[in-house]
């Protein structure tokens, strides 16, 4: 109950009070209105103040009210959180019960093939999987991508909808890698090895088709004679190694999802797979790369054409874990994969498998081939680096190839073993003449690869961790770096490579090769000094500083940049031609180099007191730039035309 010091009869208790005490004066007595006058105030005050004083009781009642309410409502508040986490702790602890029970038998399965399976860790010249191969066949530069060894399931899960009963799901293991075709065999490539083309759909970018399974290994050994020099055999992918190579990595029913509907591969998107959206349905093949690559860089795996696997086809796989597993023996049909353009979406799956005489050949049947190296060692994760970087007798001068390093592709040029005459010929320019360039015959008797370019920034910049050059840029030369700088950053590179490959710089001889690239001429583009300016950055351009590579033309074997933008270093000491330490038979010269620190007064190679190395080809401060021109710099010299490239070889 609330109760206050003033109400209206309060007051009129006080007022009453007054008049009966102003009333109470003796008779006769005049009446004291005094007193009145003087308890006026506290009347009016009581009058005005009584109902601010109700507002403000009024309030503090509300007030407690309110706050007795809100406390209330904070402990329900507090206790539903309280039971919301415990339910989240319970439904917690049941999900991880849960994935556990679900997933014990798959638990069980991998601890027991860890018995068999070595799990050992990834070698460090284990290559990535993705990394791109060129290789010239023909007249055409040819793609690869290396698929690493690895532990994949294979098959399907029970789940999956529209599996069939020959899809045994089970662990893998696949000890060696390989290269494999980034795309199906293209008609083009086809008659380029077999000198015809059975194909319906004609185009020389479609996969061919209509090859049978006896054709398509026919196909692989006829190329394997033309890669027999590279020490590379082609041949059919195992269904192992190509549901390895479909999947990439992923565990869903294509590469790419769970649905196909004909716009991602091509199929019959009348019969659509996961989605109930109908998609396109060409009746007819596609050129390869018409739509996106797996996570690996291989085009059409689901899809376009069936292809060919080497195995033959058993109806189901063994259950337990298998090590670079191979079909059934004996058996006459042989296993083909990953769906083609006139079956439903779902015979695109990684994981579907079927099987046909090795003699048929439809319009929906291609294949793909995949690349090994002979004899492959464990230690190369089954690719031996010397038949793809090493020498060969019948690789053609300017066979390009490609190398990943770090996340970018770089082009290395083969230049043959051979013989030329190095220094300055009778018949070239000599307004530039120097003594040193005496005219001499040279035989080198192994090839080489050479960088394409000079080394741009990117490169060196990812070998090293640095750049020091003066005009920046990612496809530029790097510049300012030292003789010293470049054998370092080759040393560096060297162990980034496979086992057996070896970066260097050029000796004197191997540089002037493959600058000349069988050219006797002052540049490898002729004589004529009046296109100098259109043909490399020299002095005559006058720009004062590099230029990106490849912004002129190439010389005949391939190599850009050999005449001007920056002088490159060689691995040789500056000395006279002949050298004392060469060998020489009627004139010639076998594989000249010097190595071994000249004698100063013998060899006038002084430059402030000390040896000097070679640095060749001219740059953008220098107006001589010709195939023959010799320069000497001392090995810790750092200017803005001074750069590099490198060779690669096998030890």
């Amino acid at each position: 109950m609330i109760r206050f010091s003033f109400t209206p009869s309060t007051i009129r208790h006080s007022v009453n009070s007054l008049l009966r005490e102003s009333n109470k004066a003796p008779k006769g007595k005049k009446r004291n209105d005094l007193l009145f006058i003087f308890n006026l105030p506290k009347i009016v005050f009581s009058v005005v103040s009584f109902p601010f004083i109700l507002a403000f009781r009024l309030l503090k009642y509300v007030f407690l009210k309110l706050w007795t309410a809100f406390k209330f409502l904070l402990k329900v508040v507090f206790i539903i959180i309280k039971a919301a986490l415990v339910i989240v702790v319970i439904l917690a602890v049941l999900y991880v019960v849960f994935f556990l029970a679900t997933h014990a038998w798959d638990w069980y399965k991998q601890r027991q093939a860890s018995s068999v399976i070595d799990n050992s860790d990834p070698k460090p010249n284990e290559r990535p999987a993705g990394e791109r191969l060129t290789l010239t066949i023909g007249n055409a530069e040819y793609v690869f991508v290396w698929i690493p060894a690895g532990e994949f399931e294979m098959g399907s899960p029970t789940s999956e909808i529209g599996r069939d009963d020959d899809e045994t799901l089970r662990r893998v293991k696949l000890t060696k890698g390989f290269w494999m075709l980034e795309t199906e065999t293209t008609q083009a490539l086809y008659e380029e090895v077999m000198g015809e083309n059975p194909s319906r759909f004609k185009g020389e970018n479609l996969p061919v088709e209509r090859v049978s399974w006896n054709d398509a290994t026919k196909f692989c050994e006829k190329l394997s004679q033309r890669l027999l020099q590279e020490g590379l055999t082609a041949s059919l992918p195992t269904e192992a190694q190509w549901e390895r190579a479909c999947r990439a990595g992923t565990t869903t029913p294509f590469s790419f999802g769970s649905a196909l509907n004909g716009d991602e591969a091509n199929c019959d998107g009348n019969d659509p797979y996961g989605t109930t959206t109908r998609g396109a349905y060409l009746e007819k093949t596609t050129p390869v790369k018409s739509y996106a690559r797996n996570p690996w860089g291989l085009y059409d795996m689901h899809g376009n054409v069936w292809e060919w696997t080497s195995d033959y086809y058993a109806q189901d796989y063994q259950t337990e874990t298998a090590i670079n597993p191979k079909g059934s023996d004996g058996a006459s049909p042989r296993a083909y994969r990953g769906g083609g353009w006139s079956g439903g979406a779902g015979r695109c799956r990684s994981a579907n498998r079927d099987g046909l005489p090795a003699d048929s050949s439809l319009s929906y049947l291609g294949f793909r081939f995949i690349l090994c190296c002979d004899e492959p060692s464990e230690e190369q994760n089954g690719t031996s680096e010397a038949c793809l970087w090493g020498g060969s007798s019948t690789r053609k001068a300017g066979t390009r190839q490609t190398l990943t390093i770090g996340d970018a592709e770089y082009g290395f040029v083969w230049i043959p073993a051979g013989e030329f005459d190095m220094g300055l010929y009778e018949n070239g320019s000599r307004e530039y003449f120097n003594t040193d360039e005496l005219f001499h015959h040279v035989k080198l008797t192994k090839g080489f690869w050479m960088l394409e370019t000079e080394t741009p920034q990117a490169l060196y910049q990812e070998v090293v961790g640095e750049n020091p050059s003066s005009n920046k840029g990612d496809n530029f030369p790097v510049e300012r770096v030292s003789w010293n700088d470049a054998t370092k950053f080759c040393a560096e590179l060297t162990k980034r490579l496979p086992k057996g490959v070896k970066a260097t710089l050029p000796t004197e001889a191997q540089w002037e090769y493959a600058c000349r690239a069988g050219t006797k001429t002052a540049f490898s583009f002729g004589d004529d000094t009046d296109f100098i300016r259109s043909e490399m950055n020299g002095a005559w351009e006058v720009l004062g500083k590099t230029k990106s590579v490849k912004s002129y033309a190439a010389n005949p074997w391939g190599l850009y940049n050999m005449h001007g933008n920056v002088m490159e270093w060689c691995l040789d000491y500056y000395a006279s031609y002949p050298w004392s330490s060469i060998t020489w038979d009627k004139g010639t010269a076998t594989d000249p180099k010097t190595l071994t620190e000249p004698k100063i007064a013998t060899y006038g190679n002084e430059r402030n007191g000390a040896p000097t190395r070679v640095i060749r080809g001219g740059s953008w401060f220098n107006a001589d730039c010709r195939s023959g021109t010799r320069y000497k710099r001392d090995p810790d010299d750092r200017s803005a035309d001074h750069g590099f490239r490198f060779i690669l070889s096998c030890d």
